[in-house]
């Protein structure tokens, strides 16, 4: 009984010859390198940069100008708004309230703050043939101060600006009798300055900016002026992070499968595959041989008479040939497992029959 058992055991090996390690053994290390290939393209990981918005905002500026009449007999009110034409006579005083917010939402604690200032700015331009270049440029401080911090999380200043525009009419006629010529005059109202917004993440600054031109003309007896809101800015506090993508699982299940494939191949062509026997080799060439020359054959139930005459070929491919040229079928009788009977291959023509035989058994030299 163990001797039964040992046989058994042995049998489990499968039977290859040397095509069939080589071919096994070749197939194993192709999915080997396949293996490879996916569980590298499935380990390479993706990097990509993700920003996400921790704090979002918008700044908005305005300018409310309102210019105070002296008392004259053709308006009734004292006070004319923005957008109405004004009688530079009567006009003694304008008067400008600015007024700078940055209001913003997220989940991140910012502390605002910042300074701002309103100045008047007076230019002087040479103008020749329709080519502007500047003068001379000077600034005149108003009023300054710091933005205070909202309690919405914002920030927000206001100031207001008073002055008379003649005043600086008489300052531009001033620096023609310095300079000693006339040029291109500019006025302009400035409300100006920035915010700043510190948080764990990121410090800004966001700068912001309003004018308003002013009359500079003396000699023309009515103006308007220009004005309104005006968002200056819009931003965002964000955090950038980097991120790498997950293996790619379809890559490293058929990199597995193909490794796993691979080794079993290798292991059976060189270690757990026997060598045949001279019956199983001969075997073996018998079943190839019908592979591939099985549809040229034809299989006979009774087993065929051989004359001891019979002319002996070296191979199935010269009996095969000899059967086309005499146009007669190669025949062969199937045994009990389907393997051609003695090994025996035949060609039968009037008084001559041509044979091929595969050797019982095999000699493992061949």
């Amino acid at each position: 009984m163990e001797e039964a058992m040992k046989k058994g055991k042995k049998n489990i090996r499968p039977v290859f010859d040397t095509r069939r390690k080589i071919a096994t053994t070749l197939t194993g290390l192709i999915c080997l390198v396949a293996a490879a290939f996916l569980l590298f393209r499935a380990m390479q990981r993706e990097s990509t940069v993700r920003e996400q918005t921790l704090y979002s905002y918008e700044l908005g500026v305005n300018a409310e100008p309102w210019v105070h009449l002296r008392e004259n007999s053709v308006f009734s009110e004292e006070w004319l708004s923005a957008g109405a034409v004004y009688p530079r006579n009567l006009a003694d005083l304008l008067w400008v309230k600015f007024s700078a917010k940055l209001t913003g939402e997220g989940g991140l604690t910012v502390r605002c703050g910042g300074q701002y200032e309103s100045a008047v700015e007076l230019a002087g331009y040479f103008n020749r043939d329709g080519e502007k270049k500047q003068i001379f440029s000077q600034r005149i401080s108003l009023e300054s101060g710091k933005i205070q911090a909202g309690e919405d999380g914002g920030a927000f200043a206001e100031t207001i600006a008073q002055l008379n525009p003649a005043d600086y009419a008489e300052r531009f006629a001033e620096i023609e009798r310095e300079l000693g010529g006339s040029f291109e005059h500019e006025l302009k109202l400035v409300f100006s300055g920035k915010f700043t917004l510190q948080s764990e993440a990121e410090h800004q600054e966001k700068p912001f900016s309003l004018e308003i031109p002013l009359p500079d003309d003396a000699k023309s007896g009515f103006y308007t002026l220009e004005t309104g809101t005006v968002i200056q800015d819009s931003g965002s506090i964000t955090r950038r992070e980097r991120m790498q993508t997950a293996p790619s699982f379809p890559k490293l299940a058929g990199g597995v499968l193909f490794l796993a494939g691979g080794i079993f191949l290798v292991l059976t062509g060189l270690v757990f595959s026997k060598a045949p026997t001279p019956e199983e080799a001969r075997k073996i060439e018998l079943r190839r041989l019908l592979r591939k020359y099985g549809s040229r054959l034809v299989f006979t139930e009774s087993r065929e008479v051989v004359p001891e005459d019979a002319i002996r070929l070296k191979n199935l491919e010269s009996l095969l040939l000899v059967a086309e040229e005499l146009r007669q079928p190669a025949v062969c009788t199937p045994d009990a497992e389907g393997l051609p009977l003695d090994g025996m291959f035949t060609v039968r023509c009037d008084n001559r029959s041509f044979l091929f035989q595969i050797p019982e058994p095999l000699p493992l030299s061949e």
